[in-house]
Formats: C-alpha cells, sequence, structure tokens
C-alpha cells in the first residue's frame, strides 16, 4: 500500500469514511519511510568512513519528503471532510516538519548536481562548483542533522494525534430530512475535474522558456493531481497509465525548478564576489569568514553560464512537455476516469 490505495469497495463508501481510510494508509508510509531515514542516520553516524550523507540509502530524503507531501495534499483536497476531526493545530505541526524535510531534500538535490558536473565542465566553473558544493554539503548535514530531530522527537506525536482524529468523524443528521451520506466515488469524481481544469489552467500560461514562475505553478498542479490519481491504481487502469505520465511531467517541470533555485544560489555568489572586492582575473580570496578561499568573479559567472544552459535545455523540454499531444491525452483521460466515477454512484 505505497500510496494507499482504493478499492472499488471503497468507491462505495461513505466520503468521510473512505477519505480516513486513505488518509490513514498515507500517514503509516510516512513512519514507515521515517524509519528508513532513522535507520540511515544511525549508520552515517556509526562509520566514519561513509563518506556521502545516506550512501547505504540514497533516497531516504527523497521518499520521506514524498511521503509527507502525499499525505498533506490529500488532506487539502478532502478537507471538508476532515475539518470535523483533523485540527488546524495537527496540520500546522504537520506542515513544519514537511518544511524541514523540503530544506534538506533541496540542499541533497543541490549537492548531488555539483558533485555530478560533466567532464567537459571548464576548470573554472568547476572551481566555483567544488567551493559551493563544500557549503552546500555542511548545510546539508546540519538540515539532515535536524530532520531526524523532529523525525524522533516529534513526528510519533504528530503521528498519534492524526492517527486518532482519523478514527472517527461527525455525523450530523436532520431527523426531519435525513441525507443519505454521498459514496466517495461520488465526491472524488468531481474534484479530479476540478484539479483536472487547474492543471489546464496552468499549462495554457506556460507558453515561452521564460516563464519559469508558470511553470512552477504548473508543477505544483499537476503534482496534486497526480497524488488524487495513483489512489485509483487498484479501481482503474487508465488512472495507473496517466498517474504515471503525470509523474514524468512533474519531473521535467521539477528538474527545471531546482536549476533555477541553484542558478539563484550562484546569483547570490556572484553578487557577493562583487562585494567583496574580488579581483577580475578570478583569483581567490578569503571570503566573509576567513575560513576558507572564495572564487573570483570570473569562477561564478562561469559556473552561471554552465547553469544557463542546462536552465534553457530543461525550459525547453518544459515547454514541449506542456503542450504535448500525450499530455492533452492524459488530460483528456482524467476526465474520462471521472465521468465513471460519476456514473456508478
Amino acid at each position: 500500500m505505497a500510496n494507499a490505495p482504493l478499492t472499488r469497495e471503497s468507491l462505495r463508501l461513505p466520503a468521510r469514511h473512505a477519505v480516513r481510510d486513505v488518509a490513514r494508509g498515507r500517514l503509516q508510509r510516512v513512519l514507515d519511510q521515517a524509519a528508513r531515514l532513522e535507520a540511515a542516520e544511525a549508520a552515517l553516524s556509526a562509520d566514519p568512513l561513509i563518506a556521502e550523507p545516506y550512501a547505504a540509502d540514497a533516497e531516504a530524503v527523497h521518499d520521506f519528503r514524498v511521503a509527507i507531501r502525499r499525505l498533506r495534499s490529500w488532506m487539502r483536497a478532502f478537507h471538508p471532510f476532515l475539518e470535523d476531526t483533523v485540527k488546524p493545530a495537527t496540520e500546522k505541526r504537520l506542515r513544519r516538519l514537511a518544511r524541514v524535510a523540503g530544506r534538506a531534500r533541496d540542499l541533497e538535490v543541490q549537492s548531488h548536481w555539483l558533485r555530478t558536473l560533466p567532464s567537459n565542465t571548464p576548470p573554472m566553473a568547476l572551481e566555483a562548483a567544488r567551493w559551493l558544493l563544500a557549503r552546500n554539503d555542511a548545510a546539508y548535514a546540519v538540515a539532515r542533522r535536524k530532520l531526524a530531530r523532529e523525525v524522533h522527537d516529534d513526528l510519533p506525536k504528530i503521528a498519534a494525534k492524526l492517527g486518532e482524529q482519523l478514527r472517527h468523524y461527525l455525523l450530523d443528521i436532520d431527523v426531519d430530512a435525513p441525507a443519505r451520506e454521498r459514496p466517495f466515488g461520488a465526491v472524488m469524481g468531481p474534484l479530479l475535474r476540478e484539479h483536472r481544469s487547474r492543471v489546464s489552467a496552468k499549462l495554457t500560461e506556460v507558453r515561452t522558456r521564460e516563464q519559469l514562475a508558470a511553470v512552477h505553478a504548473a508543477r505544483i498542479e499537476v503534482k496534486r493531481l497526480r497524488y488524487l490519481l495513483e489512489t485509483l491504481d487498484d479501481v482503474s487502469r487508465a488512472a495507473k497509465t496517466h498517474g504515471r505520465r503525470l509523474s514524468l511531467l512533474q519531473d521535467v517541470f521539477g528538474e527545471l525548478h531546482d536549476a533555477q533555485v541553484l542558478q539563484e544560489r550562484v546569483a547570490e555568489q556572484l553578487s557577493a564576489s562583487a562585494r567583496r572586492g574580488v579581483r577580475a582575473r578570478g583569483a581567490p580570496t578569503p571570503d566573509a569568514t576567513g575560513n576558507a578561499a572564495a572564487p573570483g568573479r570570473r569562477a561564478w559567472l562561469a559556473l552561471q553560464r554552465r547553469l544557463a544552459r542546462r536552465s534553457k535545455s530543461d525550459a525547453g523540454r518544459a515547454l514541449r512537455a506542456a503542450h504535448s499531444s500525450a499530455t492533452q491525452r492524459t488530460l483528456a483521460a482524467v476526465d474520462t476516469v471521472a465521468q465513471r466515477l460519476e456514473r456508478a454512484r
């Protein structure tokens, strides 16, 4: 139950019941990934010869972050069906943990990119990349330890509280006009259609390679639609097939976003080098801490150019993917899945 999938019987359950079943499954997934994270941290602490954080489980941070995203995305989508028992304070604590995981994962992705630059990268760009990588790895180690502490100290309490809140729901029945609760399928169909419309609207806004904010917004909506659709994997072959397509689209958009974030960091260093009065010929000078040699302006410009080429390529892929016939077929298929759910109620 990696994604807490629904069954055909689930679609006939009262909506608030089925919504809680999926949320509980996703909460358990968070706990499973937290155990992996703690095991990886313990292995790292026990063996000083491990050169790279989480070398024994390279996806531990990523998978934990995805698990907590899936849970929060589900709770956001079905908030009206959960708000009777799930308290805002619990959601706030979960959101805070998600931010800590996001910080660690972002730094991890940046370190991976800096560590795996192609062999034809200019020496000056490599100089800047190595300097930034050392600082990025140090920041990642701090973020990783903070995440491990939060997972160990706070997650059990958050999970216990949320688990209890998901175990029940309230019924408000008008004895003069009793109404039958809507089955989950009747709720899921319109919600899928609503999320599909949001994706379509955001993709329409992506018209040029330079519209990075529009791509980022589209990525978020694609992710939310995908996290809804994937719960239907066991009841709809189309949902499973096109959920994979949404995953690919999300990855393409995500790569562009990662490149953009790294470009911003390089731009900050370029500005800092100017403030320090670094010599134009690029010779290293002590950084603001005095503990290391900072690359010169030419080195940062070389790395910036390398990143710009990557971003241009990623932006082209994102633009093509946003308007491809395959993407349009996927969105049409989501509508078909939604219609079938609505007819089955």
